[in-house]
Order: structure tokens, then C-alpha cells, then sequence
């Protein structure tokens, strides 16, 4: 329990976190790429119908991996140990 959370809960907010900045980060890449698209062309991007959501999806995934690592680590610290480490 760290901080008095349970560990659930400090999972919870460490996984909503990575998921919220992949899916963010996904979003904003597929609209750059767009964009850029759009620059070099000099004409709109005309995207089939699956490359945003399949490119959000897995930026989301790879958001969702990288933040269950960290909240697996510091929902198994102890109280005195987290506060040591601030």
C-alpha cells in the first residue's frame, strides 16, 4: 500500500495516465501525418478509413505497456519507502 492507497487504486491512476497520453499521442500523430501529408501534396490527405484508429489504437497499447511496469512498482511500495524516495 503506497501513500495509503490500496493497490488497485495506485494501478488505476498510473494505467489511466499512459493510456490517456498514447491515446493523445496517437491522435495528434495521425493529424501531424496528415498534415504533413497535406504540405508535401499540397492537396488533403484522403486516409482509408482504418489508419486512425488502428494508429491511436496502438500508440494507446504501447502507452498502456509502458505506464503497467511503473504502477506495478510503485503499487507494491511500501508507505516509508515512497516517502524516502520523494
Amino acid at each position: 500500500m503506497a501513500l495509503g492507497w490500496r493497490r488497485q487504486a495506485v494501478m488505476r491512476v498510473f494505467l489511466a495516465q499512459g493510456l490517456s497520453l498514447g491515446l493523445a499521442g496517437g491522435m495528434l500523430g495521425v493529424l501531424g501525418a496528415g498534415a504533413f501529408f497535406g504540405m508535401l501534396t499540397g492537396r488533403l490527405p484522403v486516409a482509408l478509413a482504418w489508419v486512425g484508429p488502428l494508429g491511436a489504437g496502438l500508440s494507446t497499447a504501447v502507452g498502456g505497456l509502458a505506464a503497467w511496469f511503473p504502477a506495478r512498482r510503485a503499487a507494491g511500495l511500501a508507505v516509508i519507502e515512497a516517502l524516502r524516495c520523494e
